[in-house]
């Protein structure tokens, strides 16, 4: 009876155990979940609290395209690989932790920071993934913790600040916490706050932005948004908002509004000496998650009355990997309803030869990544004047973005017949300037 009762003891404990772990620990990645990672970062705090450290937090970049490429099974897969080479980092003395979906945060020494660079962390978990349709990307956030008294979850929140604001260095992987990006903090909650009765009030306006063929004849406009904040005459650029929108999931409002604006236009150039000009509008990913575009575009047409193939619309990339069937079927829904169908920003990210292969669309935007540092590099002529070849043997018109000087254009236009786009023909103008600009040119 002594022994049954010890055995019922010891498994009560053996389960204690294992309900204490799995309170603790992420089931897939193994490492620390939440509550474990701020429990063990609490105590290495409290046994030296006088040592420097760095508060890190980092996420995949559109991981969501993981799970639309290769499946949600090849998604946990690459997370618990992610899980394996942070546990590399425990020998250091490091904490590492997921604490849900694609979010995971380390805490280190400073010493660790110095001796042991995260870089090679970084470089080993992108290369888990690289084709040519995707390639693992990382944003991290890195908070340098002073001296003093900090509450844990205070340091892993600046960490995940700096990892969500995107700084003015760029490209660069490792964004740095600092003082000022609460200022930008408070700018994306204004944005939030007033985008609401910025769209009841119209404030959202259009600007356009002219095309041109090489002997700088006037083609076509692209529709940009800008924002008249309050109607006070200050014009907020793209820049200032159009992320914020992203994040949010709120771009989808925006854009209903400004194709509902451009198809006003259209309507309004009718009878007058712009009634074949084109407006280009463009289309997010998240529209297509968001709303129906095609019966939208359809009712834009029916109630304005407007001929389609004065409305061009505009796709990007990332629309094709985020949602190819829905993408698809888009285009060619349009294509057949009489639209002009156009690829923005090819080049700019997950171009491969296998997307002009599998398009459907009548025009490909080359992004001004093919135009910077054109004139000087004799390679980067060579790949552009053959990707506008290829293009056009597909039978697609050409736009190139980013033009900005004559020996650009020069350049350019030797490799073919294309149109192009950029300040070096103009800047993107309120209508009104538009219409006065260009009038005499029609």
């Amino acid at each position: 009876m002594k022994e049954n009762k010890e055995s019922f003891e010891l498994e009560l404990i053996d389960a204690d155990e294992d309900f204490n772990e799995r309170r603790i620990y992420d089931s897939l990645s193994g490492l620390f979940n939440r509550d474990g990672f701020f429990q063990t970062v609490r105590k290495k705090i409290q046994d030296t609290p006088k040592q420097e450290c760095v508060m890190i937090c980092f996420n995949v970049r559109n991981f969501k395209m993981i799970n639309n490429l290769f499946g949600i099974k090849k998604g946990d897969e690459i997370l618990k690989n992610i899980g394996d080479i942070l546990k590399k980092r425990d020998k250091f003395g490091d904490v590492s932790a997921r604490f849900h979906s694609d979010n995971f945060s380390i805490f280190m020494t400073k010493q660790s920071w110095l001796d042991n660079p995260l870089e090679d962390t970084v470089t080993e978990i992108e290369n888990l993934v690289n084709t040519s349709n995707y390639h693992l990307d990382l944003v991290v956030g890195v908070y340098m913790v002073k001296r003093g008294n900090h509450s844990i979850f205070d340091m892993n929140d600046k960490a995940r600040l700096a990892m969500k604001i995107k700084r003015s260095s760029g490209n660069s992987q490792f964004h740095f916490y600092s003082d000022n990006m609460m200022n930008k903090v408070r700018h994306q909650e204004e944005v939030i706050a007033e985008f609401d009765d910025a769209l009841k009030n119209d404030e959202f306006i259009l600007f356009l932005q002219p095309q041109f063929d090489g002997d700088g004849n006037f083609v076509g406009t692209e529709a940009l948004a800008r924002w008249d904040r309050k109607h006070t005459g200050e014009i907020l650029p793209p820049s200032r908002f159009i992320e914020i929108l992203e994040e949010t999931k709120r771009i989808h409002r925006l854009d209903q509004q400004i194709w509902e604006i451009a198809a006003k236009q259209i309507k309004k150039w009718e009878n007058t000496k712009f009634k074949d000009v084109s407006i280009s509008v463009n289309i997010s990913p998240e529209d297509f998650e968001c709303i129906n575009t095609q019966a939208f575009f359809k009712d834009l047409i029916e109630r304005y009355q407007i001929d389609p193939k004065k409305l061009h619309l505009e796709l990007t990339e990332t629309a094709i990997i985020y949602s190819p069937v829905k993408f698809e079927n888009f285009v060619n829904e349009m294509r057949e309803a009489g639209f002009i169908l156009e690829l923005d920003d090819f080049g700019s990210g997950y171009s491969s030869l296998n997307v002009l292969k599998n398009l459907n669309v009548d025009t490909i935007k080359l992004d001004m990544v093919f135009v910077r540092g054109l004139n000087n590099d004799e390679r980067a002529q060579v790949i552009m004047g053959s990707v506008i070849e290829m293009i056009k043997k597909l039978g697609m018109d050409i736009i190139v973005e980013g033009v900005e000087t004559r020996g650009q254009l020069d350049t350019i236009k030797k490799m073919g017949d294309v149109h192009y786009q950029g300040y070096y023909f103009s800047k993107p103008l309120p209508v009104s300037l538009f219409e006065e600009k260009y009038g005499d040119k029609l």
